[in-house]
This record gives C-alpha cells, sequence and structure tokens, in this order.
C-alpha cells in the first residue's frame, strides 16, 4: 500500500486528462479493431492512476488556483458552445448513436480541454519560484 498523501490539483487534472483521452479510446475500439488489445492492457495503468488520485486527501485551494481554475472553466463553456452551436447545423442526416457518439466526444472532450487549461494557467513562471 502507498501512504496516503496531499494530491495536488496539477495532479488530480492530469488524471482527468489522461482518463478522457482513455475513454475516447474506448469509444473508439468499435472502429479501430487494433485498439481492444491496447485497451485491455491499460486497465491496469487506469486502475493505479484512480488509486494514485484518490488515496489521498486533496490539497485546499489557494487563490491562484481559484483563478486559474475559473479562467479555465469559462473559456471551455464558450467554447463548448461554439461546438454544439456548430454541430447542431450540421446535424441533418445523422443517426440517434451517432449523435450520441458525438455528444459522448464533445462532453470528454470538453472535461480534458479545461484539466489542459488550467495546467496551463497554474504554471508558475521559473523566475516566481525562486522567490
Amino acid at each position: 500500500m502507498l501512504p496516503k498523501q496531499t494530491v495536488s490539483y496539477r495532479r488530480k487534472h492530469v488524471v482527468i486528462i489522461i482518463s478522457a483521452i482513455y475513454l475516447v479510446l474506448c469509444a473508439l475500439e468499435s472502429y479501430f479493431p487494433f485498439l481492444s488489445f491496447m485497451m485491455k492492457i491499460s486497465y491496469i495503468f487506469i486502475s493505479f492512476l484512480m488509486y494514485s488520485l484518490f488515496s489521498g486527501s486533496i490539497e485546499k485551494k489557494d487563490e491562484f488556483t481559484k483563478a486559474s481554475l475559473s479562467k479555465a472553466t469559462e473559456i471551455t463553456f464558450y467554447i463548448l458552445l461554439a461546438a454544439i452551436f456548430i454541430v447542431s447545423g450540421f446535424m441533418f442526416d445523422v443517426s440517434s448513436d451517432t449523435a450520441a457518439n458525438l455528444c459522448y466526444y464533445l462532453i470528454l472532450g470538453a472535461i480534458g480541454l479545461r484539466s489542459i487549461l488550467f495546467l496551463i494557467f497554474d504554471h508558475t513562471p521559473a523566475e516566481k519560484e525562486g522567490e
């Protein structure tokens, strides 16, 4: 067993990004048969990631983290709104399965994008780390 530790928000969002990519790959497994073997092997990896994320308490948010998360959420919301608007304009002859898959990909993409933007905004420049 790993010792209990405090999990940083950066680590949490890295796990969220990896999990979102993994779920998209699982959804694409029916289109690309070579992914099925890779998915079976990666179950162990994803299980370890989830355990490492939830094995300790998550650090408390400071003001900089709250501001970074707020910016990332706002940008993700506007991008998701634009994506839904654009996609809805092209969905004339789409089956319900295709529409459901598209919604699934949009949601997972938004979750991953929010975490990526948070990691970008939460980055502390090298000059400030030395102080």
